[in-house]
């Protein structure tokens, strides 16, 4: 089953290699380490680890429920994981307990983890010395997303981790059906970063705007956020595509967000160039707006392709409209015989193949909050998502807790 590359030559993924300017850190820890004798956890706290490709999704969710809870402070002693040195100062300003990945004093926390909390698969998610030992190491995989692409079952590496937290009931049948995951190791906890976004939707419009730096005269907001696959923009030329789109919806009193997959490469400087141009064009990439969740709660109807950025967005109520292209690249050839974790019909939204359709979509959701059939939007949410109490975050704890004892 070889993963095909995409019919558009346009879009390529960006590399995931290591900075080189991280590379003498990386020495000296692995120097450090030779000569540091690693012990467990000495007294009654346990140490949790937590990590992401920046401060956020689930990882974030959890931990940040942790420390505000002094009962739970007084069981782990809760740290983050950062591989960026300015989003290291950051958290440490904001008195968050954080380390940096490649630190030389971060070995001591290492090897005393009791658990470690990740986002993503593969050793590169651990510091560079314990990468020899990734499968020892006690992990819980809270997942990035779950969407209607279609995956390889077998890179869920499910033996690898004490317990996988899945988004939902439903979602943890489809991996025990489909890719024959054992059932012991998982956990239908729902995704914990959707506590977040609930609490954001309960907060003033002004007041995310405000934290958010973003201007406050336009009467709707659409966030574009396509998957890495499709680049910018599916037609001709991506930023005149977008230029035509800012300028439209400018038209309709409407600002438009850009969200690039950050594995997408484009043209950072004219993209910027735009920007200037129009006054309602922002672009809000995940190296500055790390919380997703926060942008979601201010849009009012989000455009995407196949991304899982909608799954998310469902528990908004707010209206989708889909970009119905590359159909049998996402569904197909992006790896034959493979399957998706979401059916890929559910898609609750109007669905465009062109520009005209798109505008005439969005004049629809714009104006009226428009929903072709807001039985099966629901419906949809549930199956993902299960229900939206507030309270993935306590479940995701349960699991934790559990798996220590």
């Amino acid at each position: 089953m070889a993963v095909k590359k995409s019919v558009e030559s346009r879009i390529t993924r960006g590399p995931v290699t290591t900075n080189i300017v991280k590379i003498p850190f990386i020495v000296l820890q692995r120097m450090a380490y030779i000569f540091y004798h690693p012990k467990p956890a000495s007294g009654t706290k346990k140490i949790l680890i937590f990590t992401n490709i920046h401060y956020a999704g689930n990882p974030r969710a959890v931990y940040e429920r942790i420390i505000k809870r002094k009962d739970l402070r007084d069981k782990y002693d809760a740290y983050w994981m950062t591989s960026n040195i300015s989003e290291f100062l950051k958290l440490r300003k904001q008195w968050k307990n954080v380390v940096y990945k490649h630190g030389i004093f971060s070995i001591k926390v290492y090897s005393r983890a009791s658990l470690w909390i990740l986002a993503h698969r593969g050793p590169m998610n651990l510091p560079h010395i314990l990468k020899n030992r990734y499968k020892e190491v006690n992990k819980i995989q809270l997942e990035h997303g779950v969407g209607p692409k279609i995956t390889k079952g077998e890179d869920r590496e499910y033996e690898d981790y004490i317990a996988t937290c899945l988004s939902s009931e439903d979602i943890k049948k489809r991996h025990i059906e489909l890719w024959n995951a054992p059932p012991e190791r998982l956990y239908a906890t729902g995704f914990a970063r959707l506590d977040l976004l609930l609490g954001h939707l309960k907060r003033s419009r002004d007041e995310l705007l405000e934290e958010l730096d973003l201007p406050h005269e336009y009467s709707k907001i659409v966030l574009h956020a396509p998957t890495f696959d499709m680049g910018l923009w599916p037609w001709g030329d991506p930023y005149e595509g977008i230029a035509n789109m800012a300028e439209f919806l400018e038209s309709q009193n409407t600002m438009l967000l850009i969200r690039p997959h950050p594995y997408t490469i484009y043209d950072r400087g004219r993209l910027k160039s735009i920007s200037k141009k129009y006054k309602n064009l922002r672009f809000v990439p995940m190296e500055r707006y790390h919380d997703v969740e926060k942008l979601l709660a201010v849009t009012d109807v989000l455009i995407t392709d196949w991304s899982s950025t909608y799954t998310d967005f469902l528990v908004t109520g707010r209206p989708v409209v889909f970009l119905d292209v590359n159909r049998k690249f996402f569904l197909k050839e992006r790896c034959d015989g493979c399957m998706p974790e979401v059916p890929p019909e559910m898609r609750p939204g109007l669905k465009v193949s062109n520009e005209k359709e798109l505008r005439g979509a969005l004049k629809k959701s714009i104006y009226d909050g428009y929903i072709p059939d807001k039985e099966f939007y629901m419906k949809c949410l549930e199956f993902i998502h299960g229900n939206p109490d507030g309270h993935y975050s306590d479940r995701v704890i349960e699991v934790i807790e559990h798996v220590l004892r």
